[in-house]
């Protein structure tokens, strides 16, 4: 009967609004206890253990975070969390290290790095992380690591 209501108040606005555009709103946008603003550094916190645990779930996260929408959340994950995650060299999906990233890095950084005898692809040859393989895209060579 409420939902009667509402889309009969709807329609009086001119509002063309069907029962799942209706519920998404209040779910995400029109709930008086929905918390505004950052989010703290606990509830980032929170997010990322929860997702290191539960992986994309995201309602099942924010039913741990009162006041936060599971499409916030998600929101958030992927415009904050997970890039500071690659910044960071930690992989966003298993949330551990990027050994490719942390390998190469600490050659560039190392005393064997001379701008002048650097050969990569020699000195990457015995590495367990790093295996190129070459591909011809129109004669231009292309070297991706697996």
């Amino acid at each position: 009967m409420a939902m009667e209501t509402g889309e009969h108040f709807q329609r009086m606005l001119g509002l063309q609004r069907c029962g799942k555009s209706c519920r998404l709103r209040w779910t995400n946008y029109l709930r008086p206890d929905i918390k505004r603003g950052r989010f703290s550094f606990e509830e980032e916190e929170t997010i990322i253990q929860l997702h290191g645990i539960l992986g994309n779930k995201w309602s099942a996260i924010a039913a741990r975070l009162p006041g936060r929408t599971d499409n916030e959340i998600k929101n958030y994950w992927n415009t904050h969390i997970r890039k500071k995650l690659l910044r960071m060299g930690i992989d966003p999906a298993t949330h551990s290290p990027r050994f490719d990233l942390f390998y190469l890095s600490s050659i560039l950084n190392s005393s064997l790095y001379s701008s002048s005898q650097m050969n990569m692809p020699r000195i990457l040859e015995g590495s367990t992380f790093w295996r190129p393989r070459t591909f011809q895209a129109s004669h231009i060579y292309v070297i991706f690591s697996t």
